[in-house]
């Protein structure tokens, strides 16, 4: 097994070959965190009992891990113009969604919801 000699432009070649790590354990890398989080909102939709906005954020690592996967699994079909129209989508919904919902960035209220006193008496 180690009879083998590599230099350092070789070393790699067992890992470039090497089924299992690309099919199953780089893919799995990938998307288990995207998973773990869509069911974490599913179940934060089931425990409270509102759909808004816990749906929307499992939406969000849906499509991102549908987009991941397709990406990873169809190499050759990634410069279709349906994949990179879902790419685009997926990233500015997951873009749009980090900014309004989840930081709260960009949200304005109204000034007659400010309730200050610039008097003291």
């Amino acid at each position: 097994w180690w009879q083998q000699s590599y230099d350092l432009d070789a070393a790699d070649l067992p890992l470039e070959s090497n089924w299992m790590l690309h099919t199953v354990l780089l893919p799995m890398c990938m998307a288990s965190p995207l998973w773990w989080r869509f069911c974490q909102n599913l179940r934060q939709t089931y425990e409270y009992k509102r759909r808004w906005p816990y749906l929307g954020n499992a939406l969000k690592y849906f499509i991102a891990a549908e987009v991941a996967v397709f990406g990873v699994y169809m190499q050759a079909p990634k410069e279709s113009p349906i994949w990179l129209a879902a790419f685009v989508l997926a990233t500015l919904y997951q873009i749009w969604w980090d900014i309004f919902m989840d930081w709260e960035l960009l949200v304005f209220t109204r000034w007659k919801d400010f309730d200050i006193d610039l008097r003291k008496d």
